[in-house]
Formats: structure tokens, C-alpha cells, sequence
């Protein structure tokens, strides 16, 4: 009967101790407002997102996704996707961006898969 409890403990202090870092990461960047710089959301099954700058007019790379793993205190990444605007025209933004309003607009956003993902 120990030996039950304690293994039964070890698995359940396992799960409650392992290291989890879900969430919205934006590093340096305490602004709030209606856009996000560039920023990371971590999600409870492992995947991860990285969107660059929300107010770039310019960005042709809308984001990044994959699986990541933590181990002891470093972070692995393994991006799988990406999320790229294609097409579109240069047009001056109504909308005020980082690129002095110019901004790519009527494109369509398409999803590719990374072939050889690299931790």
C-alpha cells in the first residue's frame, strides 16, 4: 500500500511541478492599445504563435507557428507554419502604421507548412 501512495505522489507531484509558461509573452512593451507589437502566445498543448508588429502596414509575414518544448530553463522552439500575405497593392493606409501610413492592402493571407522544421 506505501508503495502505491508513493508512486502514486510522485506522478501526481510530477504534473503539478513541471514547468509551464502559458500565455501572452511581449517583451519590453507595457503599452495597451487597440494593436500588439511583436509577441508570443503559448498555449497548455504546446504550440506556440509569434506575430510580428500589428502595426506594420508593410509586414508581408503575418505569423509564426509550431510546438515547443521547455527544458530545465531553456525554451525550443520548432516552428511548423508560417502565415504570409500575398498579393495585394501599396496604398497609403487610413490607418496610421509604423510605415508613415503605407500600408499592403486587398491581399489574401495563405498558410504554408514548413517542410524541415528546425529546433
Amino acid at each position: 500500500m506505501k508503495l502505491v501512495f508513493t508512486v502514486f505522489w510522485l506522478i501526481l507531484a510530477s504534473q503539478a511541478f513541471s514547468q509551464n509558461i502559458v500565455g501572452f509573452w511581449q517583451a519590453s512593451d507595457t503599452t495597451i492599445s487597440s494593436n500588439y507589437q511583436q509577441h508570443y502566445v503559448f498555449s497548455a498543448d504546446k504550440k506556440f504563435t509569434y506575430t510580428p508588429s500589428g502595426y506594420d502596414g508593410l509586414q508581408r509575414v503575418l505569423k509564426i507557428g509550431g510546438h515547443y518544448k521547455l527544458l530545465g530553463n531553456t525554451l525550443y522552439l520548432t516552428p511548423e507554419y508560417t502565415t504570409e500575405l500575398k498579393g495585394g497593392v501599396l496604398e497609403r493606409s487610413h490607418i496610421t502604421t509604423l510605415n508613415d501610413s503605407w500600408s499592403i492592402a486587398s491581399g489574401q493571407a495563405k498558410t504554408y507548412k514548413i517542410v524541415e522544421p528546425i529546433r
